[in-house]
């Protein structure tokens, strides 16, 4: 009796079964080549059939958008690491960077005491806009919305300079109403995206005067207390990350290209400025202890 036939009918010269590779296709090499045949032609018409264009540019997107996956879940992780790791450090004190202790009822609430109101009042702001729209959809609306509302924080807060501000104001679009129950979940045709571009945003003005569309601008008839404010803004910068990782911040390009830009301004404007002040105190503290035991 002959031996078994394998399950993808091909056997070896000795008649084995041939197992294919590990992935379960089959090699060039497993195929049975008929008496008189050309063994390199057949295998490769059995085993190497060319691509389309069509085929070749989604697999190029496949890979590309595989990519940005990763790149997203890389930054999602090391922006909530930091995040998490600034409220752990004004709420219970600790060592910074793993070198210098800082206690909450000294040396923070001594580096609290000389931060200004309206630094103070900046975080609120922006931490105020960003828990609004945690209320979005998430993907497109959630980018071109923290985009639109990064825009209008540093306008108000002329971050980028009173020259820049003035240019900004008198480029910005006229409207003719405010719908004031858009905001924060307005996904508009000029904030792109959804037709492969850019998303971008821009500041508006009704009657010649600059209004906004995400930017939270409360009067707070008492003074904030530093640490509740950090606290509420890290936990809310944890919740936007992670809503980052959704597939639609990454499947789109131009979605992603808004996301880094996103990403861009939160670490100009709160990572490196925490970052930077934090280091430096640590460093006066280690100079400080040092010189005492002279």
């Amino acid at each position: 009796m002959p031996p078994p036939q394998h399950a993808q009918g091909f056997q070896d010269k000795d008649g084995r079964p041939s197992v294919g590779n590990a992935g379960g296709g089959v090699r060039p090499s497993d195929v049975s080549v008929p008496a008189g045949g050309n063994g390199t032609n057949a295998a490769a018409a059995f085993y190497a059939k060319p691509l389309t264009e069509k085929e070749m540019l989604a697999a190029d997107e496949a890979k590309d958008k595989l990519d940005r996956m990763v790149k997203v879940e890389a930054l999602v992780g090391k922006r909530k690491r930091f995040f998490s790791y600034l409220k752990k450090t004004h709420e219970e004190g600790g060592f910074w960077l793993n070198c210098v202790q800082l206690t909450r009822q000294g040396d923070l609430a001594v580096y609290a005491a000389e931060l200004s109101s309206q630094r103070i009042l900046r975080l609120f702001y922006l931490g105020v806009g960003l828990a609004k729209l945690l209320q979005s959809k998430g993907g497109l609306e959630l980018v071109r919305g923290i985009l639109q509302l990064l825009e209008e924080w540093e306008y108000h807060f002329a971050l980028a300079g009173v020259a820049h501000h003035n240019v900004k104001a008198m480029l910005a679009k006229n409207i003719d109403s405010i719908d004031h129950s858009a905001r924060g979940r307005d996904v508009s045709e000029e904030g792109g995206g959804k037709h492969q571009e850019q998303v971008v945003a821009r500041l508006k003005k009704f009657n010649n005067e600059v209004v906004y569309e995400n930017l939270l601008t409360p009067e707070v008839p008492f003074a904030l207390d530093y640490l509740e404010v950090v606290f509420s803004l890290c936990e809310v910068m944890c919740r936007i990350y992670a809503k980052f990782v959704e597939e639609e911040c990454y499947k789109n390009a131009f979605v992603y290209d808004g996301l880094v830009k996103v990403d861009n301004k939160i670490k100009h404007h709160i990572i490196n400025v925490f970052a930077k002040e934090f280091t430096d105190m640590s460093a006066n503290i280690a100079k400080d202890e040092l010189r005492t035991l002279r």
